[in-house]
């Protein structure tokens, strides 16, 4: 079956697809096709519907191809639809301050700080293991920094062990080692020679709350960051001579509200990871 929805002033239509194989469907489904749509101001009230069955013989039904989804109902929309972060209250322009401080500056680092530890539960906080966790552990050679697969060679020895080959690098494997240790998978890695067998670890519940504790740990971490990116910026603006202490007063609030903002932002970050975490 299929629901032609046309689009007012044009020529044009959106077609919705609905499985049909032995049986037409009853018109409390339509209804509740039309319901899903109506919401939409610009396809309300230009609905029509037509049916086209064909019937498939029953040694074809476990052999059915989904059809592609064409189209999202506004109820999907506004389920999937990202809340919008809350606009900072402005008690300076930034361009009103340009001449004593950078407010967008100020900004722009705290964002910053928040975005980090997005980066880190993508790439650091996941409950199915991934060898590329492995690939881009960061460690210390003789004073420089690398990464893990530029060191040693990675490969799946088993369903349950990685293994870790430094036969180029052995001067590589204690930091190595003790980089898997600090990890947020709280790895128990085994060193063997020039290798290192690595233990996947289990999805227990415990290993969840583990992360979840983990991730925490750096939540804090980035509040942190941001309390001392405010403390900078209010001791430059402290030390500053011929402000008016107006404009002083103002710049004072409006690094304070950036503060309160990108905390509020860092800790939203968190609550989506560890819900994700901890299956809420």
């Amino acid at each position: 079956m299929a629901i032609l929805i046309l689009i007012p002033q044009t020529n044009r239509g959106i077609l919705i697809f609905l499985e049909a194989y032995d049986m037409l469907p009853s018109q409390r489904i339509l209804g509740k096709v039309r319901n899903a749509v109506h919401t939409c101001s610009f396809l309300r009230n230009n609905i029509t519907t037509s049916t086209n069955v064909t019937k498939k013989p029953r040694s074809e039904f476990n052999a059915i191809q989904p059809l592609p989804k064409l189209i999202h109902t506004s109820a999907e929309l506004l389920k999937n639809k990202a809340k919008k972060p809350k606009k900072i209250e402005v008690v300076i322009e930034p361009r009103d301050a340009q001449e004593f401080l950078d407010l967008n500056q100020v900004l722009e680092d705290m964002h910053n700080a928040v975005e980090k530890l997005k980066g880190e539960y993508i790439h650091n906080f996941r409950v199915g293991f991934d060898l590329k966790f492995l690939e881009n552990v960061t460690l210390k050679v003789e004073g420089m920094e690398a990464k893990l697969q530029e060191v040693a060679k990675i490969r799946k020895k088993s369903a349950k062990i990685i293994e870790l080959d430094f036969m180029s690098f052995p001067e590589a494997i204690k930091p190595a080692t003790l980089a898997l240790q600090a990890s947020s998978l709280n790895l128990n890695p085994s060193v063997e020679g020039t290798k290192v067998a690595v233990p996947i670890p289990v999805v227990t519940a415990e290993f969840r709350k583990s992360l979840a504790k983990n991730a925490k740990t750096k939540l804090n971490a980035t509040k942190e960051e941001i309390r001392n990116i405010r403390n900078s910026y209010e001791k430059k603006l402290k030390a500053l001579e011929g402000v008016p202490k107006d404009t002083s007063l103002a710049i004072h609030k409006q690094i304070g509200l950036y503060f309160t903002a990108t905390q509020l932002e860092a800790e939203n970050v968190f609550k989506l990871k560890e819900k994700d975490l901890l299956l809420k």
